[in-house]
């Protein structure tokens, strides 16, 4: 999440991340949103796992029909 002008990974919740999502499936077609949820998903993990988040949220990422 941005404040003030800076990214604030600590303050990124599902809702920020669906929303992510839902505003970018407007702009692209469904196959490039299909890569950009599986990209998400691999970076929510990876912050994760590296403790850099304090919870797991690719499973907030919606999938992508089409």
């Amino acid at each position: 999440m941005i404040v003030d002008s800076e990214l604030r990974l600590e303050r990124l919740d599902a809702a920020a991340v669906i929303g992510f999502i839902v505003e970018e499936s407007q702009l692209y077609s469904a196959a490039s949103m299909k890569v950009t949820t599986s990209s998400m998903r691999s970076l929510l993990r990876y912050l994760s796992v590296t403790e850099v988040l304090d919870r797991d949220l690719a499973g907030a990422v919606p999938s992508v029909t089409g």
